[in-house]
């Protein structure tokens, strides 16, 4: 199970390896959503959707560089 979820890379690999997967799902999701829009979908849902990426868009890059680069610099 640990080799499923790439436990057999060292902490930074791991980190980078999960980070750029998370952040293709979210581009596949992106994807789908404009699909969604152009079929003219519930509106609404779409709204609120983008709404909540848009909020939170200034925080979530900070973190994750931090969180992702920290093991290549930082010694432990």
């Amino acid at each position: 199970m640990n080799t499923f979820f790439f436990g057999y890379l060292a902490l930074k690999w791991r980190r980078l390896t999960r980070t750029l997967i998370i952040l293709l799902y979210i581009g596949w999701i992106f994807m789908i959503l404009q699909v969604a829009e152009s079929e003219g979908l519930n509106q609404l849902f779409l709204d609120l959707l983008s709404y909540t990426f848009m909020t939170l868009m200034p925080v979530i890059p900070i973190v994750l560089i931090s969180w992702v680069l920290k093991p290549f610099i930082v010694k432990d």
